[in-house]
């Protein structure tokens, strides 16, 4: 990956380019309602939450080749946590990507991040039972990743041990490559390879399954069959590689077929089927399937108007903690220009897994799990926007567990702003964010 990249750097700089760079900051404080750890013995608290991205990068351009670089840290501060600590967290980003066109029908994507720091102060894993995950090693024997209290000396101690685990360090890795081909006016085809890797960092909390890598791939062939009318297949390949539970392989085959009725508004339907295997477990499978419809437009003023509605089941894979598996979803947004400077969207989903999949031993680390959100967006000028809204988020256990239970709801009312400035004079440097 890097030795392609930098061989795209080296055509570029022959070539001639021109060079520009950009610096911007994200950033949000929230307050709302909030607990400290999912899970039956969390209760929400009035709580706070800050955060802020800012980024700077370099990029190299001419007519057929782009390459970017960025560096983009996140600060993230909430309080009270499950460590009691009123300091932020913070995890470095760094970002490469890149786009060549190597003919007038064929263009090359490559895309990669790496990163390390604190994620967050109190884990989602434990889902506040008070007991520890129980993860399984490559020969199907429990594993504990988290100590007992009962195991401690002291209810000090388990206090200390506690805090210091309740923070999630993590080092991380991921890159996708991917080739575009316009095979002819009516057929194009989509080849992508990518990895992911999550490992814990020493004096956090440990990762429940251990390091995860992901690799795979994915081949997505469409048809344009009419003027309105389009279809293709995307076949789908994934192999997790756990440290701390059995190895797993992901495939999936679906068809698609879509419907333009308007300008504006087109239908997409997909099907097709999953398989999975878990090592030391047979074989399973099932069917996949959803709808998804879109209406996007421009009005005379030149106001942006757009929805968009799905729902369905197909296939998740965690990349944290290394699971897999079938979900049913439904998800929808909508955005809504009321003049030149000001516009809101709207969103909302909710995920929820029909199967235990890769985690049948430890149901917990396959979540069901809601969000939404309304914001209403300001912008300045070219540089600087400001949004303001409501969210809230809604987590529960996975109903294949015996007795499921919804592990906590957070609401929260936030204010944040967006800042872009760059050196080229055909953009606002926004592209670095």
């Amino acid at each position: 990956m890097l030795s392609s990249t930098l061989a795209v750097v080296h055509l570029a700089l022959l070539a001639g380019v021109q060079t520009d760079a950009a610096v911007g900051l994200r950033a949000d404080t929230a307050i709302g309602s909030a607990s400290r750890l999912l899970g039956p013995g969390g209760h929400n608290e009035p709580t706070i939450m800050a955060q802020a991205v800012p980024a700077a990068g370099i990029r190299l351009r001419n007519a057929r080749t782009s390459v970017v670089l960025r560096y983009f840290p996140r600060l993230y501060l909430r309080y009270p946590n499950l460590a009691d600590a009123a300091r932020p967290l913070l995890f470095h980003y760094l970002g490469l990507s890149t786009t060549h066109l190597l003919s007038p029908r064929l263009s090359w994507l490559t895309s990669s991040t790496v990163g390390q720091g604190e994620v967050d102060y109190s884990s989602p894993f434990a889902a506040g039972s008070g007991q520890p995950i129980q993860s399984t090693t490559q020969d199907g024997t429990p594993s504990a990743t988290a100590p007992t209290q009962s195991a401690q000396s002291s209810q000090t101690a388990a206090t200390s041990t506690a805090q210091r685990l309740s923070v999630i360090r993590l080092r991380t890795l991921s890159a996708s490559t991917t080739l575009s081909w316009q095979e002819s006016q009516r057929a194009n085809m989509f080849l992508d390879l990518f990895t992911s890797g999550t490992a814990a960092l020493p004096g956090g909390f440990p990762l429940p399954n251990g390091t995860v890598w992901i690799v795979g791939g994915d081949m997505t062939q469409d048809f344009l069959l009419s003027p309105q009318d389009g279809a293709g297949f995307t076949l789908s390949y994934q192999r997790g590689h756990l440290a701390k539970a059995p190895d797993f392989d992901n495939a999936s085959a679906t068809l698609n077929w879509s419907r333009k009725y308007s300008a504006i508004a087109q239908l997409g339907l997909y099907a097709g089927f999953g398989v999975m295997r878990s090592y030391g477990r047979p074989l399973t499978g099932w069917p996949v399937a959803w709808a998804t419809w879109q209406a996007e437009g421009v009005t005379e003023r030149g106001f942006r108007r757009s929805a968009m509605l799905s729902s369905g089941v197909r296939t998740f894979v965690n990349t944290l903690v290394g699971t897999a598996a079938p979900m049913a979803f439904a998800q929808g947004s909508m955005t809504y220009d009321l003049e030149y400077r000001w516009w809101f969207d709207a969103g909302i989903g909710y995920q929820m897994p029909i199967s235990n999949g890769t985690a049948a031993a430890n149901a917990q680390l396959i979540l069901s799990s809601g969000n939404w959100q309304l914001a209403f967006h300001r912008r300045i000028d070219r540089h600087i926007a400001i949004d303001f809204g409501l969210r809230g988020y809604l987590f529960a256990d996975s109903p294949m567990v015996s007795n499921p239970h919804i592990l906590g709801t957070q609401s929260w009312a936030f204010v944040g702003f967006t800042w872009s400035e760059g050196t080229a004079n055909d953009d606002n440097g926004s592209w670095v964010l």
